[in-house]
């Protein structure tokens, strides 16, 4: 009877041990990695309000996601930033997406092609979430960008599906026809002029 005891802890010992460690063997692209939301958070824009300030406004396709990488920032509580008084680092974690312009609503260069920084990533050790999740490649979207290729979180990133955009206007969402949404959009920007 000890015997049968042994044998069966032992055993299953054995299995639970190999249950926790076969992820491990030779297959580190299958750990799972903790998720983490982006702590940047962006206050509701009204539409006319996000054209008038997005340097970039257009509809595209996600061709590729970039290395995701760690930005750090200098913060500092002196006016003058320098090499002295340069104090701490703030880090922020970013994906360059490049997108594919199919229509241009809003760009003085008319660019065929717009990098997205992201506000997000997939790094070694963790998964950190943008605000409106991924764009993933074959995406379509319309996008809102700034002169550095940043947006306005979910409000600035708005996926295509089935020819349809659902926006958030007057803080409700509302969906709208690409083609019909397109026109608003470049009446906007025409107003804004």
């Amino acid at each position: 009877m000890i015997k049968k005891l042994i044998v069966t802890g032992t055993v299953l010992t054995a299995c639970i041990a190999a249950g926790i460690y076969y992820p491990f063997l030779g297959q580190s692209d299958k750990i799972l990695k903790p998720v983490i939301p982006n702590m940047a958070s962006y206050p509701y824009v009204e539409m006319e309000d996000l054209v008038g300030r997005a340097d970039v406004v257009a509809h595209g396709i996600v061709k590729k996601r970039g290395k995701t990488q760690i930005v750090k920032i200098p913060v500092s509580t002196e006016i003058d930033v320098t090499k002295e008084n340069e104090g701490k680092f703030l880090e922020s974690v970013e994906t360059p997406v490049t997108i594919e312009v199919m229509d241009t609503i809003k760009d003085k260069e008319k660019k065929k092609t717009i990098i997205y920084w992201e506000e997000g990533g997939e790094l070694s050790d963790r998964i950190v979430e943008p605000d409106g999740g991924f764009p993933q490649e074959g995406d379509e979207v319309v996008i809102f960008l700034n002169q550095s290729g940043h947006s306005w979180g979910a409000q600035g990133v708005l996926k295509v599906n089935d020819n349809q955009v659902d926006v958030l206007e007057n803080k409700q969402i509302r969906k709208y026809n690409l083609e019909d949404f397109d026109t608003k959009l470049k009446n906007l920007v025409a107003n804004n002029k």
